[in-house]
C-alpha cells in the first residue's frame, strides 16, 4: 500500500514525502535484524516471515486517514483537499488488484522475531 502511496507523492506532493512514505517499512532485512539481536546479546533466535491481511474498509475514508496521520500530513494539507483526493485515487487504483467485494484486503510483510536474553 505504502509504495502506491509513495508513488503518488512523488507524483503530486515531493520526494522527501514520498520517501518518509516508506520509511516505517525500510527496515524489513530479517538478516540485518537477527545479526542485531546477536550483537544486542540475544541467543536462540528464530524468525517467522508473516503476511498480515489488512482489511480496508471503508476504503477511501481509510486510506485518507492513513494519509493524514502521517509524518507528511502537514505537506499534504498545504497542497489542499484536491491533491489529497486524487492521491487517495490513484492508491485506490493501484490496489484494486486487492478488491474483495467493497472492501480491500491488502497483504503486508512482516518478520515476527522470538530470541534467549543471554543475560
Amino acid at each position: 500500500m505504502f509504495q502506491a502511496v509513495s508513488d503518488s507523492l512523488k507524483q503530486r506532493v515531493s520526494d522527501e514525502a514520498a520517501k518518509q512514505a516508506l520509511g516505517p517499512y525500510s527496515f524489513r532485512d530479517g538478516d540485518l535484524i537477527a545479526s542485531l539481536l546477536v550483537e544486542a546479546g540475544f541467543r536462540n533466535i528464530n524468525a517467522t516471515g508473516l503476511v498480515v491481511h489488512r482489511p480496508l474498509s471503508p476504503v477511501r475514508p481509510s486510506i485518507r486517514k492513513d494519509l493524514l496521520s502521517s509524518t507528511f500530513e502537514m505537506e499534504l494539507r498545504a497542497k489542499g483537499d484536491e491533491t489529497i483526493d486524487a492521491i487517495v485515487a490513484d492508491v485506490e487504483a493501484a490496489l484494486e488488484q486487492y478488491r474483495n467485494g467493497d472492501n480491500l484486503v491488502i497483504p503486508q510483510e512482516a518478520h515476527l522475531f522470538q530470541a534467549e536474553n543471554a543475560c
